[in-house]
């Protein structure tokens, strides 16, 4: 059985999604782990206070958005 589920991130301070696909019961999503300098770590616990997300999801959505810029820039392709 082959199962797609897709999701988005969105700036819907009541809505944080991050992207999950899974194809044949497998996951695709990629997990890290990543140390942050300490005023970077406290930024982002207060951006994601502000936007309502946790922060996990947050940096997943900051590091989507620099992402797309760097692709969109044409920094690197798919």
């Amino acid at each position: 059985m082959t199962v797609l589920v897709l999701h988005h991130f969105t700036l819907n301070k009541k809505q944080a999604r991050i992207m999950s696909i899974t194809v044949q019961n497998k996951t695709v999503s990629k997990r890290i782990n990543v140390t942050l300098p300490d005023r970077t770590g406290q930024l982002i616990e207060k951006l994601a206070k502000t936007e309502g997300r946790s922060v996990s999801s947050m940096a997943a959505y900051l590091l989507q958005k620099a992402v797309d810029e760097v692709r969109t820039q044409g920094l690197i392709k798919d």
